[in-house]
């Protein structure tokens, strides 16, 4: 019980674990500081488009935007529908955030799905021109804006 006199509280109670506590609400009062602060999220282009596949729409396709240069950066995902429409997204957690970061990127679009996506486990149904190491896909992201990025893809691996 905290000591009490005729005009209020007067000190600390005498609980043995006052300091502990003490702590923690420090700690509790840093912590909700420091979660309040600015994002440190780049500025992201919002990124979306069609898959296409010899003139038809790809569906559960899975596609890879890979920032390349100097600093490099977070790859960014996205499954397509079933019309082919694919929109990336940067973050999923706590909560999903669209985009990806601009400059240039290397795009890899792949059908194989592994058990655990979405529409998985599916076989490889494109060239691998579009999913290897050495795909051909390559686009320069604009921060900020909206794009729509359709990829028309072929047997011949023509971009």
């Amino acid at each position: 019980m905290p000591q009490v006199n005729h005009r209020g509280w007067t000190g600390w109670p005498n609980w043995p674990n006052w300091p502990v506590m003490a702590i923690a609400s420090v700690a509790i009062l840093i912590a909700m500081v420091g979660c309040s602060g600015r994002s440190d999220l780049p500025d992201l282009g919002l990124v979306s488009g069609t898959v296409f596949h010899n003139g038809k729409p790809v569906p559960l396709a899975k596609v890879v935007f890979r920032p390349v240069g100097k600093d490099g950066g977070r790859m960014t995902t996205s499954i397509t529908d079933s019309a082919g429409v694919y929109r990336l997204v940067y973050l999923e957690y706590p909560k999903r955030i669209y985009g990806t970061k601009p400059g240039p990127q290397q795009v890899f679009i792949s059908t194989q799905l592994h058990k655990d996506d979405p529409g998985g486990p599916k076989d490889e149904t494109l060239p691998s021109c579009y999913h290897g190491r050495d795909t051909v896909l390559t686009v320069d992201v604009k921060p900020g804006a909206r794009q729509t990025i359709d990829w028309k893809l072929d047997d011949k691996c023509s971009k």
